[in-house]
């Protein structure tokens, strides 16, 4: 029988580290979206260039199903620190199917940041 995942891990494969966020008991996490900070620090007048070489400069945003209140939420952490756990947590009404995939698009969100196609 398989356990459902309960946490997500950041692996550094430079040096082996690993940092670790565990749900609270009871509470499954699903696949996890990685969204870049870069927007966030444009808009607020950091340059750009001071994170290019962070891995950590992201979101990692994902679902959780917490199977006492059988409700699910979804969940915010600081990519660069996840061990700190949600810096955000926001539950639905309902449960959320399992197994959401997603991704992230600046173009979807933020289409005055996205790079322009012309004279491509």
């Amino acid at each position: 029988m398989a356990i459902p995942p309960n946490g997500w891990v950041r692996y550094d494969m430079q040096t082996g580290e690993k940092n670790v966020w565990k749900s609270p008991p009871g509470q499954y996490v699903d696949e996890a979206v990685v969204v870049p900070k870069k927007q966030q620090q444009q808009r607020e007048g950091a340059r750009a260039e001071d994170d290019d070489d962070d891995d950590g400069a992201a979101w990692l945003v994902g679902t959780v199903f917490c199977a006492q209140r059988k409700r699910s939420g979804l969940v915010v952490l600081d990519a660069a620190r996840i061990e700190d756990g949600p810096v955000c947590r926001m539950w639905a009404r309902d449960v959320m199917p399992e197994t959401i995939h997603g991704c992230f698009s600046p173009r979807a969100f933020f289409p005055e940041a996205a790079p322009s196609r012309e004279g491509a």
